[in-house]
């Protein structure tokens, strides 16, 4: 996934904000040219007091094998307390992951954080099996706890762990018809991200 974003201030509290994305999705064994899709996203938030910004928007990307999908976006963050607040702002958040996590700074240096997120991906098959050239799409709702280390200003490292709830896979033709659907069991999560900031 590729994305930027620009953002505009229109006045102290509200900001606008926009951009595009570039997705490249394939089975292995398909070619990577064959799993390009684009769109972009436009929204704005607003500081409704120096402990709750909201804002709403909203995004189009182009589908293997399919429509236009159409997605919101939600922008929150909430202070409840000092080191307690709730955002969306998703520190494990990937390709079309998005969703809502609690957070608690107990230290400058510690947080931790407990989340669910919906999590959807399409992607180019290759050209064996049941649907050749078809898509294949994930469904799921990914429950995560993570705590990261900020060794620096402008470096974190995250230790992840969770698991994969009301997971389903589809197989697309080259029609855009379903060929087979099908639901799979929760499956456990476990991760290490690290990130640093320029």
């Amino acid at each position: 996934d590729f994305s930027l974003q620009w953002s505009q201030d229109i006045d102290d509290r509200t900001q606008l904000f926009m951009g595009p994305i570039l997705r490249f999705a394939v089975e292995d064994g398909a070619s990577l040219q064959d799993g390009l899709v684009g769109g972009g996203l436009i929204g704005f938030a607003h500081g409704y007091s120096d402990t709750l910004t909201f804002g709403i928007g909203g995004g189009v990307i182009t589908q293997i094998e399919g429509d236009l999908r159409f997605f919101p976006v939600i922008v929150l963050d909430w202070k409840l307390r000092d080191q307690l607040h709730l955002t969306t702002d998703l520190t494990t958040r990937f390709g079309s992951r998005s969703g809502v996590e609690l957070v608690w700074t107990p230290r400058d240096d510690w947080e931790l954080g407990i989340g669910l997120a919906y999590e959807y991906s399409r992607f180019r098959l290759d050209d064996e099996g049941t649907a050749p050239d078809g898509a294949g799409e994930a469904n799921a709702w990914p429950l995560m706890m993570r705590a990261t280390w900020h060794t620096s200003s402008t470096c974190d490292i995250s230790l992840l762990a969770g698991m994969t709830l009301a997971g389903s896979l589809e197989v697309i033709d080259t029609d855009g018809e379903s060929v087979s659907e099908d639901d799979f069991d929760p499956t456990a999560l476990v991760g290490i991200m690290g990130r640093i900031r320029f």
